[in-house]
């Protein structure tokens, strides 16, 4: 069986010793997932692990490790791999991994990239533990190292998984409409009217008050202790409150359209979209105090399905779709004073119908569809203090495009969307933003 299309989609640990008064141990465990055209592999593979110092070309370290006969259940795997004392001395280290499947055919395939092993947060050694042996490397969120140690140089990019979460009670068909508000995650799928609620707390999903029409693409913003339900068509508005468990009516937008929205500075900010038979630029804001909209500054250009996403005091629309009907790359940010709109570094590629939030004050992209049909497991992160964009390695379990996103906590979720070519997905996973780096301090 050919696997010229198998992917890995990795979760990677790196624990130094399983007892730190016995730091000589120097296995650790790797996780992964296997998939194959997209899809995680459920029968047996053989895989072999070989340890480089470079991305690309190096020199190998150690001998290569080989893990025969694994039975894999929805593509996970574990295994134990020890490349010797030696093997890691502060510089970078990437795996190169080779697969076939099902096990004992055909001809193994080497999987590209190779992956960089880096740390997961509970295998760090905090550097304030006692006792540290002397010579010990620990790792540390700063480049300056505390008295007692001194910073080797070097530097790991941190990385963290998408992680399963319970299902969602419901996927949309087309659009996933999402928010957080007072510490939970609601969610309403489009051609429905069934409005739920995720507590991180206990894990759970929770059914709520019906929102009282069925709207196939609107849009879901929490506000000043509110979720706003946008409603594209001609009827109100809807305003939920959760201590009531109520849904009240609302003013509708001053310029009906099927729009996209995002909470900013307790506002409800609805920006471009498409009035048939055009698209739109326009940019109004909804106070839930007062129940009524204001005119601002439209978008530089005409967009529909991008992101709105609130960071660091600012506003950015994140891709879309322009007026010839072309995916786009550009990135505008909304500068509250003086009320203007601006270009910003263009993404990394193109993207639609995709998720958003933000993070450690950087804005986060995740999903959604890069050309038409084609989806994107992707996670991209923008800085707005560098202009500069990044790409996770981590990425998405499952790929769909239209689906709901938000951040909550420090925290990114995507909930629903489609597997293309049109089947609904109730997929719900959650991402731990990662630091922007582990910096190595070695014990004087």
């Amino acid at each position: 069986m050919s696997l010229r299309r198998l992917l890995s989609l990795i979760l990677i640990t790196v624990l130094a010793s399983p007892s730190l008064a016995t730091p000589t141990d120097t296995s650790f465990t790797y996780q992964g997932r296997l998939k194959k055209s997209g899809l995680p592999v459920n029968t047996t593979a053989d895989l072999t692990f070989s340890l480089y110092d470079s991305l690309s070309g190096g020199s190998q370290i150690g001998l290569t490790q080989t893990a025969s006969n694994i039975s894999l259940t929805d593509g996970l795997l574990t295994v134990d791999l020890n490349f010797g004392a030696s093997a890691f001395d502060g510089n970078g280290r990437w795996l190169q991994i080779t697969a076939r499947s099902p096990a004992g055919s055909g001809s193994f395939t080497t999987l590209t990239p190779r992956q960089p092993i880096l740390p997961a947060p509970y295998a760090l050694y905090a550097l304030n533990a006692s006792p540290i042996p002397s010579g010990l490397m620990v790792l540390s969120n700063t480049p300056a190292a505390p008295a007692g140690f001194t910073f080797t140089g070097h530097q790991l990019s941190a990385t963290n998984p998408w992680v399963n979460k319970p299902a969602a009670l419901a996927s949309g068909n087309s659009l996933n409409l999402c928010t957080n508000l007072l510490g939970k995650v609601y969610h309403v799928p489009s051609s429905s009217n069934l409005f739920s609620a995720f507590d991180p707390a206990t894990n759970a999903w929770t059914a709520r008050a019906f929102v009282p029409a069925v709207i196939n693409s609107g849009c879901l913003v929490g506000a000043q202790n509110k979720v706003m339900f946008v409603n594209p068509a001609t009827g109100p508005s809807y305003v939920y409150d959760p201590g009531s468990n109520t849904w009240a009516n609302a003013t509708p937008m001053t310029t009906l359209r099927v729009t996209s929205a995002g909470e900013f500075l307790g506002l409800v900010f609805t920006c471009g979209g498409f009035i048939t038979p055009n698209y739109s630029a326009v940019v109004e804001s909804y106070d839930p105090s007062t129940n009524s909209w204001t005119p601002r500054q439209s978008l530089p250009a005409q967009r529909l399905s991008g992101s709105v996403t609130s960071v660091g005091g600012k506003l950015y629309y994140a891709g879309g779709v322009d007026n010839t009907g072309a995916i786009t790359t550009t990135l505008f940010v909304y500068d509250p004073i003086p009320g203007t709109w601006s270009p910003r570094a263009s993404l990394l590629s193109p993207r639609t119908a995709h998720g958003s939030g933000e993070a450690n004050g950087k804005l986060y992209i995740f999903g959604g569809a890069s050309a038409a049909g084609v989806t994107t497991d992707t996670t991209d992160i923008y800085d707005p203090a560098t202009d500069t964009w990044t790409r996770l390695p981590a990425r998405i379990n499952t790929q769909r495009f239209g689906p709901g996103g938000t951040s909550l906590n420090g925290k990114l979720y995507i909930v629903g969307g489609n597997i293309p070519p049109s089947t609904p997905t109730t997929a719900f996973e959650e991402l731990l933003a990662p630091p922007a780096a582990f910096y190595i301090m070695s014990k004087n």
